[in-house]
C-alpha cells in the first residue's frame, strides 16, 4: 500500500515537472494576451534599417577638408591682425622715443638760450671792470664766472663764433646797421654788438652786427649861372660895339 502510494507520488511529480518544462510560462513566453519581447540585437538592426543612410566616405572627407580650409583662413586672418598690431605697437614705441628726444632737445635749447643774456651781462661787467684800475680783483672774479659757464656747457657743444672782420652771413648774422667806410670791403662785419652762439651744428642765437658799406660818391657842385650881359652876344659872336674897333670912323 505504501509502495503504491510512493509510486503514485513519483509519477505525479514527474508529470508536474514535465508539464512545467513544456509549458509556455517556463520557456519565457509572454503571458496570455501580451506580445512576446523582441531581442536587443533585433531592435538595433531594425533601427539601423529604418535610419536614413549616412554620408559616404568621400563626402565626409570633403567636409573635413572644407573645415580645415576654413580653419586655415581664420588662422591666416588672426596672424595678419597680430602682425598689424605688432607693427602699430612698434611704430608707436618709435614715435614716443622720438618725441621724448625732441622734448629733451627743446628743453636743452631753451635753457641755454635763456642763459645767454645772463652771460652777456657778466661779460659787459667784465669789460667795465677791466677799465678800472681799482677793480682788478672784480675783473678776475668775473673772468672766472665766464670761464665756468663755458666749461659747464662744453659737454652740450655750446660754442661762440667770432663775427668781427668776417663777411656778413645772413645765416649767422643779424645786421642792425651799416657803416660807410673804406677801411674794409663792403659787406664786412665792422662791429659785433651781441655775440652769436652755436649748439653743435645748430644756430642757437645769431650775432647782432653792423656791416660796412662803400661811401656814397660826393655830389658835383652846381654849374655857375651866366651873368646877364656878360660875354659876347648870344648867336652872332660880334662885339657889343657893332663890330667896330676901338677907334672911330676915322673922321
Amino acid at each position: 500500500m505504501a509502495e503504491s502510494d510512493l509510486q503514485n507520488d513519483g509519477s505525479a511529480t514527474s508529470q508536474d515537472n514535465g508539464g512545467d518544462g513544456g509549458s509556455p510560462a517556463a520557456a519565457g513566453a509572454a503571458p496570455p494576451g501580451e506580445e512576446p519581447p523582441v531581442p536587443i540585437e533585433e531592435e538595433d538592426a531594425a533601427a539601423a534599417a529604418a535610419a536614413p543612410p549616412g554620408p559616404s566616405p568621400e563626402q565626409r572627407i570633403a567636409a573635413l577638408e572644407a573645415e580645415v580650409a576654413g580653419l586655415q583662413t581664420q588662422l591666416a586672418q588672426a596672424k595678419d591682425r597680430w602682425l598689424r598690431m605688432a607693427a602699430d605697437f612698434d611704430n608707436a614705441r618709435k614715435r614716443a622715443a622720438k618725441q621724448e628726444i625732441e622734448v629733451r632737445e627743446r628743453a636743452r635749447v631753451e635753457t641755454l638760450r635763456a642763459a645767454l643774456p645772463v652771460i652777456d651781462n657778466v661779460e659787459r661787467a667784465l669789460g667795465y671792470a677791466r677799465e678800472l684800475p681799482a677793480a682788478t680783483t672784480i675783473a678776475e672774479g668775473l673772468k672766472l664766472v665766464v670761464k665756468s659757464f663755458f666749461d659747464a656747457f662744453a659737454a652740450h657743444k655750446l660754442e661762440r663764433f667770432e663775427s668781427a672782420g668776417q663777411a656778413f652771413d645772413p645765416a649767422r648774422h643779424e645786421a642792425v646797421g651799416q657803416v660807410e667806410t673804406t677801411d674794409v670791403p663792403a659787406g664786412t662785419v665792422v662791429q659785433e654788438l651781441e655775440a652769436g652762439y652755436r649748439l653743435g651744428e645748430k644756430l642757437l642765437r645769431p650775432a647782432l652786427v653792423t656791416v660796412a658799406r662803400a661811401p656814397r660818391p660826393a655830389a658835383a657842385p652846381p654849374a655857375a649861372e651866366e651873368t646877364a650881359g656878360a660875354g659876347p652876344a648870344a648867336g652872332n659872336g660880334e662885339p657889343p660895339d657893332g663890330g667896330r674897333g676901338p677907334e672911330g670912323d676915322g673922321g
